[in-house]
């Protein structure tokens, strides 16, 4: 044999740092174990290098394998779906998960601390410590009466988990949500002044079902907005609109969450009252969206109350969003950053059942831009797509808007071709001889309805709202002792001749004795003379616009009065 051929434990060495080499590139550490093996247990690893590659070819088999098998799991038998912080069925999500246990440990919870009007201060698991029953009507002391008020003033605190991985087990079948933190960039462009960015972090939730396809994800989400409408539906959502600073866009915020207003407590003519709802009612019916789309009418309508200052517009307004349970909208014409753009942008975000107030429409300068001076007399709002300065002598420059939308613009945005539909529109006003007649057109405007000065009918009601002893139950007739009172308060003030606020006004300073009431009624009306310079109110009659509507003149409301 030649002598250049290596022999067998020549190629020895080259063998054992070939193995050596395989089974460090896929078993981490395998050089150290290797060298301790050697020389401490006297051990060469390399004898067992079949064994140690069935190993690792086991081990990464069943890796790969497992990862296709979930692959394959997942594919077939799950069904997954996200939900972003922006849309409304995140509250919804949120609200199922902090009232339903997960079977694994939750390690952690995300705790806000939720204001009173705040609209998701219930999502989470939480309640008030200040209850109504934690504390007496009666303070005996100051040191009780401050303890009352640091009760009353406790915020609510609620508890949802934090972002992680929750299994649940569903109507028999298992859930996983995932709550998912990550950032999100906010882009916000200037007009010919560039762009600025904003980093922030939300949460996005994932939800796999394990069977039962898109149709049990949409029973879930279906039971999961209802469980959290039935928790809501105690309140009124009121929504305020904000606009971004260069005033392309805007949206709307919950600013507060009240209890709803039980109409039966409202102070008003039931005649009004019936025709005012039933409107509403029948417009809310779902053949009537059918009859207006079938022929071709805009599925909109819109309502203007006017009448003096206290006399129970904004009331009704809201006892009617608490009477259909729908949210309410209060639109501010008056921000400076309003455009029209962002205007139009606010009532295309309006959901499609809700009601949209525009409180004293008559004090924004952009209803009655072409209703302050002659047609002939008129001077242009803008010149070369530059505002035009206002003369000191209009008497209506002090309550004209500091932004830029135009009377074109707000009825593009009411009923143009890109508006929205099925929202209601209602108007107040105190002057509705200063609004444009395109304002309150027909179509517009479907029903008017005129406020006076409160009758003797209505005073009788608004004592008995006053001093009823069943909270929300004015229907119940009868001879008690406050049916007898409210008589006697209503003869001795004149009719038509007060505001529905001034009166309630007066009626709270007695709110626990109503024979109080009826004794100093007379020196109120002496000291209410006087403040009047000794004259009286007289009442007439509001013009109001042209309409196909229904002119209905109504009463005083019983609180809440704008």
């Amino acid at each position: 044999m030649p002598s250049f051929l290596p022999t067998s434990q020549a190629l020895l060495p080259q063998s054992k740092k070939l193995h050596e080499a395989i089974l460090s590139r896929y078993i981490p550490g395998y050089t150290l174990m290797s060298h301790f093996a050697t020389h401490h247990l006297r051990l060469d690893l390399t004898k067992y290098f079949s064994h140690l590659t069935l190993a690792v070819f086991v081990y990464y088999f069943t890796k790969h394998l497992a990862a296709i098998l979930r692959r394959v799991f997942s594919f077939l038998c799950t069904t997954t779906v996200e939900i972003t912080p922006d849309d409304e069925g995140y509250k919804f999500y949120l609200f199922w998960m902090a009232h339903h246990k997960p079977l694994n440990r939750v390690a952690g919870y995300v705790v806000t601390t939720d204001s009173e009007d705040d609209e998701d201060g219930d999502v989470g698991v939480s309640e008030s410590p200040a209850d109504a029953d934690t504390y007496d009507d009666e303070i005996s002391d100051f040191d009780d009466w401050r303890k009352t008020i640091a009760l009353i003033r406790t915020q609510r605190i609620s508890f949802t988990p934090h972002p992680g991985t929750y299994l649940y087990w569903y109507k028999g079948r298992p859930v996983k949500i995932q709550r998912i933190r990550q950032k999100v960039e906010k882009v916000e462009k200037h007009h010919g002044r560039g762009a600025t960015s904003t980093t922030t972090t939300s949460d996005i939730l994932r939800i796999t079902t394990f069977g039962g396809g898109l149709s049990f994800h949409k029973k879930m989400s279906y039971e999961a907005q209802m469980a959290y409408r039935n928790h809501v539906s105690k309140y009124t959502v009121i929504y305020e609109n904000v606009v971004n600073r260069n005033g392309t866009a805007g949206y709307w915020v919950p600013c507060m969450r009240r209890t709803p207003r039980a109409m039966s407590t409202v102070v008003l003519d039931e005649d009004l009252k019936s025709t005012f709802l039933e409107d509403i009612k029948e417009y809310l019916h779902p053949k009537t969206q059918q009859w207006y789309n079938s022929r071709g009418i805009p599925y909109r309508r819109g309502y203007l109350l006017h009448g003096p200052p206290g006399t129970g517009k904004t009331s009704l307004c809201f006892a009617a969003a608490g009477y259909f349970s729908l949210p309410l909208y209060q639109l501010n014409l008056t921000m400076k950053e309003m455009t029209d753009s962002s205007l139009a942008f606010i009532f295309r975000s309006l959901p499609s059942h809700c009601i949209v107030l525009m409180e004293d429409v008559d004090c924004v300068g952009v209803a009655q831009e072409r209703a302050k001076t002659p047609r002939s007399r008129r001077v242009p709002q803008h010149q070369d797509g530059v505002p035009m300065p206002r003369h000191h002598g209009d008497s209506s420059s002090s309550r004209e808007t500091a932004n830029h939308v135009t009377l074109s613009g707000l009825l593009n945005a009411i009923d143009g071709v890109a508006a929205g539909e099925g929202r209601i529109l209602i108007m107040t006003t105190n002057h509705p001889e200063k609004l444009d007649e395109a304002l309150t057109r027909n179509g517009r405007v479907d029903l008017t309805i005129a406020y006076t000065y409160t009758k003797t009918p209505e005073i009788i009601n608004l004592f008995k709202s006053i001093y009823s002893e069943a909270d929300g139950d004015r229907d119940a007739a009868g001879d008690s002792a406050v049916d007898v009172y409210a008589r006697q308060f209503a003869d001795l003030v004149p009719s038509e001749e007060f505001s529905g606020a001034e009166i309630q006004g007066y009626l709270l300073r007695h709110k626990k004795c109503p024979q109080s009431a009826i004794q100093g009624v007379g020196k109120w009306l002496e000291e209410t003379e006087a403040m009047r310079g000794g004259r009286r109110k007289i009442p007439t009659d509001s013009p109001t616009q042209p309409s196909a509507s229904t002119d209905v003149r109504s009463a005083a409301d019983s609180e809440e009065f704008s």
